[in-house]
């Protein structure tokens, strides 16, 4: 699991805290995601928006693993990236 704490501007979008993004803003729809933390509801982002953020650069055997299951729940990413 990866918790980030994120800012919501005026438009409900988010934007991250962490150094790294500067610049980055998830749209409020990519915010759409809803999960569960010991029982508990809690806001995430979208399946597709998972996807995204796990684009642009080679992923580690776990990342690829999230892909996989996040295709096999909601059928989001590409299958490929799973089997190559």
């Amino acid at each position: 699991m990866d918790i980030h704490a994120i800012q919501f501007n005026e438009r409900g979008d988010g934007v991250p805290a962490w150094e790294e993004t500067k610049g980055l803003v998830i749209k409020k729809q990519g915010l759409a995601g809803m999960g569960l933390v010991d029982g508990v509801p809690v806001q995430c982002i979208s399946p597709q928006m998972q996807v995204l953020f796990h684009t642009g650069y080679k992923l580690p055997d776990i990342q690829i693993w999230d892909l996989e299951l996040l295709y096999k729940k909601f059928g989001v990413g590409n299958k490929k990236i799973i089997e190559d």
